[in-house]
């Protein structure tokens, strides 16, 4: 892990795609300036949640517990039965579950409308397969479209194309050791959704 840590420090590989590079801040990443990689404890996870990418804008961040907690803390929260929302809210939360991002630098989407997939792909073949291997999840809970392309980015996961997040909401499926989750992301605008399906009962 540590290695893909400093990878993931230096990497601005995605330049190279250059009709999308200016929707990316390279750096700070956001997971490495907020050090929510000391909150993760491999092997001993038992979900793994996949976001998108963090918010566009300094200093919102799931893990940011110096700022009122946004949408993704308190949607999650809210489907896990956390009350707190504060550090001690993201302690417990990290005594069972890990969450990351598909692409880890900031996402400004509104300039691009959907994520590219090739930069989904670099950033899920370059890191997040890494992660997955590391922690070792019993489930893992696509929070997400974006989560979705870019697991189904692996080969090993390729049936995740023929799914869509909103569509299959709250579906399972075991591939190879893992259990897959396919959840909408928890906000207000998609209560309609996961209403149906809540996250505590369905991990």
């Amino acid at each position: 892990m540590q290695g893909m840590l400093e990878r993931l420090e230096r990497c601005s590989d995605c330049l190279k795609f250059k009709l999308y590079c200016k929707a990316l801040k390279f750096e700070p990443k956001a997971c490495l300036k907020f050090n929510a990689y000391t909150l993760l404890k491999p092997k001993k996870i038992t979900n793994l949640f996949i976001a998108e990418a963090p918010p566009p804008t300094e200093p919102k961040y799931f893990y940011n517990t110096d700022i009122p907690a946004g949408t993704l803390r308190r949607g999650l929260f809210k489907e896990l039965g956390i009350g707190d929302l504060t550090i001690k809210g993201i302690e417990t939360f990290c005594e069972e579950n890990f969450l990351t991002d598909t692409i880890k630098c900031r996402l400004n989407k509104g300039q691009l409308g959907e994520v590219p997939i090739e930069i989904i792909r670099n950033c899920v073949t370059r890191f997040l397969r890494e992660e997955i291997e590391c922690i070792k999840p019993k489930n893992i809970v696509l929070l997400g479209d974006t989560a979705r392309r870019g697991l189904g980015q692996l080969e090993e996961f390729g049936e995740l194309n023929q799914l869509r997040v909103k569509k299959d909401c709250g579906k399972i499926l075991t591939i190879g050791n893992y259990r897959i989750i396919l959840y909408t992301y928890p906000s207000a605008r998609n209560t309609n959704i996961t209403r149906d399906y809540p996250l505590s009962r369905i991990l």
